[in-house]
Order: structure tokens, then C-alpha cells, then sequence
């Protein structure tokens, strides 16, 4: 595997790719580099260790709110959705192989389910829509409408 050199706090830190992305989440919180282990990281959260999802979510959670609010514009739904997807991921039985893996199928997951949610909103507005023109034109019925130009 390929090899990113990255400077933080003086100190020259080498990492794999896989483990790069997950990195930048760490570092954006402010969470000390040094106390991270990704290989037992992603052994507890294989195990369902509470420390290492406590870890987990401390790292991913507000990077994944910000990237599905990018997608929704609705920030509430976006940390809903992140949950949802966290919560998820501890009660399935998938196991991850690498921090790669991991951080993929957390964002794809995220990602889908906010197209899922988009979709479902704009179901919605049209199912209202028709309501409302049903509604409408069962009032209108038999009147005469005369329209100004």
C-alpha cells in the first residue's frame, strides 16, 4: 500500500492511505494523533467494543452531519440520518476489514440515505399537490371561473 506523509504538532506521522481519510477526521476534532490506534480501533468496532465506538462516533459523527446537510440543506434531518446510520451499523453483524472499508460504507451509507430521503420528501410534496388540486376542483365544480388578463 501507498504511503501519505502528513506534519501535525511538529511531529512527521506516515500512514497508510486507508487509514488517511479517518486522519483528517481526528485532526479536524482535535483529537490527540498520537492515542490512535486504527487496527484495535477497528478490532473494537468489529467487536462491538463501546470504547472503540465511542471513538467512532466522536470522529465520524459531525463529519457525516456536515456532509449529509451539504446534500439535504436541512440539518436536523442530516443528524438523523447520521444516527441512523451509526445505530445501524452497531446492530448489523458486518465486519470491516479495513478503516477504508469502514469510512466508505459509512458515507455511501449516508449518502443513499439522504438521496432515500430527498426522494421520499419529494413523494410527499406531490402526493399534497394532487390532494390539494382534487380538493380544489371538487369545490369548483359547476362554477364558472373567469380568469383575468
Amino acid at each position: 500500500t501507498s504511503t501519505v506523509r502528513y506534519s501535525f504538532a511538529n511531529d512527521i506521522i506516515s500512514l497508510n492511505c486507508e487509514k488517511f481519510i479517518f486522519l483528517h477526521i481526528f485532526v479536524l476534532l482535535n483529537i490527540p494523533l498520537m492515542s490512535i490506534d486504527f487496527d484495535s480501533l477497528l478490532e473494537g468496532v468489529n467487536k462491538k467494543d463501546m470504547r472503540a465506538w465511542e471513538d467512532l462516533y466522536a470522529g465520524y459523527y459531525a463529519v457525516l452531519c456536515s456532509y449529509v446537510n451539504n446534500i439535504l440543506r436541512d440539518r436536523d434531518q442530516a443528524q438523523d440520518i447520521v444516527q441512523d446510520v451509526l445505530v445501524a451499523v452497531w446492530k448489523s453483524s458486518k465486519q470491516f476489514g479495513d478503516m477504508k472499508e469502514l469510512t466508505s460504507y459509512l458515507y455511501r451509507s449516508c449518502y443513499n440515505n439522504a438521496l432515500i430521503y430527498k426522494r421520499n420528501v419529494q413523494i410527499r410534496k406531490g402526493i399534497e399537490q394532487n390532494r390539494s388540486f382534487k380538493y380544489l376542483r371538487e369545490r369548483l365544480k359547476g362554477s364558472v371561473l373567469l380568469f383575468l388578463i
